[in-house]
């Protein structure tokens, strides 16, 4: 490196050495956080990278902006503040070969400048829970690779993120464990007089939750539970070191595992911990085959208490998770685990665009937007085939799993309701979940091609990601929201797919007050075939009432309220079970839910798919709406109507209302009669397909900037397009601003 190359150096008293000159084949890499240092990664992978990369060596400086009390290992500490600071970031960015950035692009924009080279973005935690789509829409129209710090972030955009596997000097911490079992000694007088470790660094670790389960076994095991927090890491590593049961995270932000799971793993300690997502808990079982930790499923503190007894009262157990997790630390947290895989991403990305030094006023946060500009093309142009006069052809096009089976019910929906020659509907969905409904097409990449090359009308579901990159050709389009994604993000998506001109539909009636011009499709079922399951396997009883619950989030569903609601009632002594339905495939689901007296839905936002089921099988149904505006819409004479169709509850009166449906036949086989209606009203698949067909004729084709992309034009042609339709977008945007200013 040339002296004009060096980082400028800011003034002494606050400066960070600078970066020495590197051999002429050395790659330098700069790792660079915006923040702190989650987790120490940044100054482990400087570290495992130096000492095990293999040829071409890299030089690696890891730089972040504020340390923690944790006191992680630091390399740099920068000021971004400051102009000395400033100037010093830069000569960091000027130095680099490789730039690998962590959490968010803010320094990239500011000081990568104008030079090509390949940029990874390092994805952690709640900061990506939080803004995933933006944040990997961003990186993606920018050609930057993605890596995520666990499956649990992987699933959130699993085709263009790499989990990168948060990697820990293992024979390090192996000797901290052996250290101190020589000094002190970790045998028990009692086998099972145990030690207990919890190292929360925030709240939804379920602290509480532990700390009740210990005081309900603390009566009847002598157990010493060290709750470790607010102290440095070198001490929780001290401290985590003794224990003989370590529990990582519990509840319903639990994610599975993290860096403390990883180190106790290293020091042979069995962990417990939790995965609450469905998706990501399959992810977790398809790579690895088994858990390593000893799982509690959605606990209370009593099914946590029941876990931890199981390791308390069994050395053979404990033996066997900490067995478990040394395995599986080794094959993917060790340092060379780690550092050939991450070796092998910079050696195989090709250089991005640096920003120019431009700040960016503004940033798509649509992954559909942002591939316009990097749109993946086919090497040959696709012919596709000629619609006649009559017949459509339709893609339902899910870029994840398909919600809810929902992808599959319309299919079936639009099927039931057009003449067999005047339709082909195709539902296709890029990945499977645990829930196993029923399908149609899994979707692969050439598969992808082939599909939208062959579709009229294009119906996506939840997101427009995946939409311009197999080359749509300016079909109607139509987009479907569903449940927690659109709410947490519909500003954002409705704004996008007005701008492109696409029609935009929802699932269920509180979504349609979100936005303006959303169309209500509710969800189709067929209503002889839930009949038929009914019929087939419910045995009317006078003994027991039984109740079915099918949640997949328990705290969008309030779960743990019902669960405390029946087993209050089964105190009262009322003849009540409950039948909790969870991560089962929907076949059995549709099977144990067929059987029960009553269905409890959800307490808060209305009523979903479980509840149309139900209905449809002449289950009566509890639900309730927590907003008011959304039961006034329910109940307005367009919509639903009064009575509502399900027997109306909140988390407060729960159980009042349970006494009340439980200890009244006739009160239920009214509330059966309303949703029997309902279903038959609404939800019938031969009355929601007449309503999507309409919807699909209706639709014009996509505004000109887009439907100008058609696969008869050549690459070259098409990224001339591409480039204007994105310079068009930013004059567009410069314009409302200087309106709006």
């Amino acid at each position: 490196m040339s002296p004009a190359s060096q980082p400028s150096q800011p003034t002494a008293a606050s400066a960070p050495p600078v970066p020495p000159s590197a051999a002429a084949s050395a790659t330098k890499v700069l790792i660079y956080s915006t923040g702190q240092d989650t987790g120490g990664q940044g100054s482990r992978i400087k570290d495992l990278l130096e000492r095990y990369s293999q040829a071409p060596v890299f030089e690696v400086h890891s730089a972040i902006v504020s340390p923690t009390y944790l006191g992680y290992p630091t390399d740099l500490v920068v000021d971004p503040t400051t102009e000395a600071g400033c100037q010093f970031i830069q000569g960091l960015f000027d130095w680099a070969d490789v730039l690998h950035l962590r959490h968010v692009l803010n320094a990239w924009r500011q000081f990568s400048g104008d030079r090509a080279r390949p940029t990874i973005m390092h994805h952690h935690s709640e900061s990506f829970f939080e803004k995933h789509a933006s944040l990997s829409a961003e990186c993606i129209r920018l050609g930057i690779r993605q890596v995520v710090s666990g499956i649990e972030l992987q699933v959130l955009e699993p085709r263009v993120t790499t989990w990168l596997p948060q990697p820990h000097d293992l024979p390090a911490l192996a000797a901290i464990r052996q250290r101190l079992v020589a000094a002190d000694g970790l045998e028990r007088k009692s086998a099972r007089h145990v030690r207990i470790v919890h190292c929360p660094t925030r709240a939804s670790k379920g602290t509480a939750l532990i700390e009740a389960a210990i005081e309900k076994l603390s009566s009847h095991y002598p157990i010493e539970f060290d709750l470790v927090r607010g102290v440095s890491w070198a001490e929780c590593l001290e401290r985590k070191a003794r224990a003989d049961i370590f529990i990582d995270q519990v509840g319903p932000k639990a994610f599975g595992y993290g860096n403390n799971g990883v180190e106790a793993w290293a020091m042979g300690i069995p962990v417990i911990s939790e995965a609450p997502d469905p998706t990501a808990h399959a992810a977790m079982l398809q790579m690895w085959g088994k858990l390593p930790f000893y799982e509690v499923w959605a606990p209370t503190h009593k099914i946590l208490a029941q876990k931890l007894e199981d390791l308390i009262v069994s050395a053979d157990l404990r033996a066997e998770y900490a067995a478990l997790g040394q395995d599986h630390v080794q094959k993917y947290h060790s340092f060379p685990a780690v550092a050939h895989q991450l070796g092998e991403i910079y050696r195989s990305q090709p250089p991005s665009l640096g920003s120019g030094r431009r700040r960016v006023t503004a940033v798509l946060s649509l992954r559909a937007s942002s591939n316009l500009s990097r749109a993946v093309l086919p090497r040959q142009p696709l012919t596709p085939s000629e619609p006649t006069a009559t017949h459509k052809s339709i893609l339902i096009y899910a870029a994840g799993a398909d919600t809810a089976g929902q992808g599959y019910r319309m299919k079936k929906a639009v099927e039931a309701a057009a003449s067999p020659d005047s339709v082909t509907v195709k539902s296709a969905h890029v990945t499977n979940n645990v829930f196993e409904f029923p399908s149609d097409v899994l979707a692969t990449r050439a598969s992808s091609l082939a599909l939208f090359a062959e579709a009229d009308i294009i119906h996506m579901q939840g997101s427009l990601a995946v939409l311009f990159r197999y080359g749509h050709r300016g079909q109607p389009t139509l987009l479907h929201h569903h449940g927690s994604d659109f709410r947490a993000n519909h500003e954002t998506v409705a704004a996008e797919a007005r701008r492109l001109g696409i029609r935009e539909l929802v699932s269920t009636l509180d979504l349609e007050l979100l936005e303006p011009d959303l169309t209500w499709i509710p969800q189709p079922v067929d209503l002889d075939e839930l009949a038929s399951l009914r019929a087939a396997l419910y045995t009317p009883t006078t003994d027991t009432v039984r109740i079915a619950h099918a949640p997949t989030s328990r705290g969008l569903k309030s779960t743990d309220c019902l669960i405390a609601a029946v087993e209050s009632l089964q105190v009262r002594g009322l003849a009540v079970e409950l039948d909790l339905i969870e991560r089962r495939p929907h076949a059995e689901c549709q099977a144990r839910k067929a059987k029960a007296d009553i269905y409890v839905d959800q307490l808060i936002l209305g009523y979903g798919v479980n509840a149309v089921e139900a209905w449809g099988m002449g289950i009566p149904v509890v639900a309730g709406v927590a907003d008011p505006k959304v039961r006034a819409h329910m109940i307005s004479p367009h919509k639903l109507g009064r009575p509502l169709p399900f027997y109306e509850a909140s988390e407060e009166n729960l159980e009042a209302r349970l006494y009340r449906l439980i200890t009244s036949a006739s009160l239920r086989e009214e509330y059966a009669a309303l949703g029997r209606e309902c279903v038959r009203r609404w939800h019938d698949q031969r009355v929601v397909g007449k309503k999507l067909l309409a919807a699909y004729l209706d639709q014009s084709p996509l505004k000109q900037v887009m439907s100008a992309s058609s696969r008869s034009m050549t690459r070259e042609e098409r990224l001339v397009l591409l480039r204007e339709a994105k310079a068009s977008r930013e004059r567009d945007r410069e314009s409302q601003l200087s309106h709006q200013y």
